[in-house]
């Protein structure tokens, strides 16, 4: 054996025979911790609340003498690299003592958390100073300690519906909500369950509230499924009561051959009828009597109601309305007296050289005529003999 064989030989032969050490490096994934785990559980299928501080424990890689155990939680279910997770940069959450193999990390760190990330625990052991094993990834972690929010609408937000449509906007992870037109919370057997196919929740107001017609406010609260209550309404809308749909008109006592106008403020066409008459033919309709708006007579002395009636719905009414004798018998021209200018009136509308008012035939109908047009020289005769004392009445 030459000489330069035996040079280069040299070291391995005196590691042989004890006579200098030779530090061996394990592999990276020899020096992994095993075992991970986390209570209370964390890492189920469904988000869940968190309670209490979390515990991470795991057992040591054996044969390998640790300096430090290296843990990091955050969004990535991918592995760090040993930049990414260098105990001389400050890019770990804890530094764990090589002589304990687990960690507790207090709840407070996780009360932002919500289930709109999962997050993963990443584990590292420092066995040689610089020198990392690979990352042990746990997860993913669904921990949600944020209680859902959203929004209401309604529709319609004012007005006299009886129907209104409530929907409900919330938080995607939410299971129930309740809804009160208090801020009271409802009790818990009174929530509702909730899914996207229902979020048009229906009617909740009455046709009109028992307090006065305005402002009525709804309130919704909801809870998840990590179990997360909201403590106070997350949600509210308005809806705003709008009088009741009534007939306007004047419901005051109505002079024989006037007229008086009633009307539905609404754009639902109605159908106009006479009721309640207590006497046939007391009253009646002038014009159409479909539409928001109809002209109504009085005819005779007596009481009736006026009905508006909508293609769909309930019908309405107006109150009782009187029918009175609104002029004097004979005074034609309602001047307060009867003579033979309202003979002269009477004479020359029946020989069409006037035209009189319905009210002013009805005054010149002093012989009862069975229609107020066909009055002539017989009325004024009659009106004539009363305004020199030949009559006393007519």
């Amino acid at each position: 054996m030459n000489m330069m064989k035996m040079v280069r030989r040299l070291p391995v032969l005196m590691a042989i025979l004890g006579m200098v050490a030779v530090t061996v490096v394990p592999a990276r994934a020899a020096n992994e911790v095993t075992g991970v785990k986390l209570e209370p559980t964390v890492m189920s299928d469904q988000f869940v609340k968190l309670t209490e501080d979390l515990v991470v424990s795991w057992t040591a890689p054996s044969g390998v003498d640790v300096m430090n155990y290296l843990l990091k939680i955050n969004t990535s279910s991918a592995a760090l690299s040993d930049t990414d997770f260098n105990d001389t940069s400050g890019k770990y959450d804890y530094l764990v003592d090589p002589t304990v193999t687990s960690q507790i990390i207090p709840k407070s760190v996780f009360d932002s958390y919500d289930s709109n990330q999962l997050r993963y625990l990443h584990v590292k052991t420092l066995y040689v100073p610089g020198s990392f094993s690979s990352d042990v990834v746990a997860g993913p972690i669904r921990i949600d300690n944020v209680a859902p929010t959203g929004s209401i609408s309604l529709d319609p937000s004012s007005g006299s519906s009886t129907q209104i449509t409530i929907t409900l906007s919330p938080s995607t992870d939410t299971k129930y909500y309740w809804l009160s037109n208090s801020t009271t919370m409802p009790a818990d057997e009174a929530k509702q369950d909730y899914t996207a196919s229902n979020q048009a929740v229906g009617s909740f107001f009455p046709a009109y509230p028992d307090t006065a017609y305005g402002k009525v406010t709804l309130y919704a609260w909801f809870k998840d499924y990590a179990g997360n209550v909201s403590t106070a309404p997350t949600a509210q809308a308005d809806y705003t009561y709008a009088d009741p749909v009534a007939i306007q008109g004047s419901t005051s006592d109505l002079g024989v051959y006037a007229t008086r106008d009633f009307t539905v403020d609404q754009s639902t066409s109605y159908t106009w009828t006479i009721t309640d008459a207590s006497v046939e033919g007391v009253a009646v309709i002038s014009g159409s009597a479909s539409g928001a708006t109809v002209t109504v007579v009085g005819k005779k002395v007596g009481t009736f109601t006026v009905t508006a009636t909508p293609t769909s719905g309930t019908a309405l009414k107006t109150g009782t309305i009187t029918v009175v004798q609104s002029y004097t018998k004979g005074d034609v021209n309602n001047d307060g007296m009867i003579d033979s200018g309202d003979a002269i009136l009477i004479l020359r509308y029946s020989v069409g050289l006037t035209t009189l008012t319905d009210t002013q035939k009805a005054a010149g109908n002093v012989t009862n005529k069975a229609s107020n047009n066909d009055i002539d020289s017989g009325d004024a005769i009659v009106i004539l003999r009363y305004s020199v004392g030949l009559i006393t009445a007519l």
